[in-house]
Order: structure tokens, then C-alpha cells, then sequence
């Protein structure tokens, strides 16, 4: 599950870096996202540097759906 994630998020950034260089004259209506700095939870889970608000934002969602179906699984074992 964070591997697939992992990967996604790894090829998006790696897209993104291409585009950037192929066309290096952004329009001016062309929303860009600051990247947030490396936090030491990433780098300890995997993730590249340079992951923007989205790339983040997916990753809280996949952890707090692993978390409720953990806490369902502790209910039904006790």
C-alpha cells in the first residue's frame, strides 16, 4: 500500500522535474506549489525530498484509513 503510494509520488515529482526542464517559460496563470522542507518521518518511510502539499496530503489519507482499519481490527479481536 505506501509502496504503490511511495512510487506514484516518486513519478510525479520526477514528471514534474521534466516538464520544468522541457519548458522552462511558465505562463503567468500557471499555479505552481511550494514544496514543503524534508521532514525526518519521510525520509524514514521512504519518500522523496521535494513532495509538494498534495503529495502529502494523499499520504495522511492512506495512513488514516490504515489506522481506522487497524482500530476496527483491535475492536473485533477483543
Amino acid at each position: 500500500m505506501l509502496k504503490d503510494l511511495r512510487d506514484r509520488i516518486t513519478e510525479e515529482i520526477y514528471m514534474d522535474e521534466n516538464r520544468k526542464k522541457q519548458n522552462p517559460i511558465q505562463s503567468s496563470n500557471t499555479i505552481t506549489m511550494k514544496r514543503k522542507e524534508t521532514n525526518n518521518s519521510y525520509d524514514k518511510l521512504g519518500f522523496p525530498e521535494g513532495m509538494t502539499y498534495g503529495h502529502r496530503s494523499s499520504l495522511r489519507k492512506e495512513c488514516s484509513r490504515f489506522l481506522r482499519f487497524a482500530y476496527l481490527v483491535d475492536f473485533l479481536s477483543l
